[in-house]
């Protein structure tokens, strides 16, 4: 392998390596995972709850693992 590849094949790795850890520290996106009223009180019994928003009949939450749902 000649010292243009190598050079390439390092900088490739390293965007991949920072893409990964960047996506980790991400909020996560997508749909809220619809759960039934008894899992979101056991969640909330177990203290596994980050953040609830109450509007309504709607409940709207993330959990510790920053898991979305509704």
């Amino acid at each position: 392998m000649n010292d243009l590849t190598k050079n390439i094949l390092i900088w490739v790795f390293i965007v991949i390596v920072l893409l990964l850890v960047f996506s980790r520290y991400m909020p996560p996106t997508g749909t809220p995972q619809e759960v039934r009223y008894s899992v979101f009180l056991d969640d909330m019994k177990a203290n596994r709850l980050d953040s609830v928003v109450i509007q309504g009949e709607s409940i709207i939450g993330t959990r510790k693992d920053k898991s979305q749902f509704r």
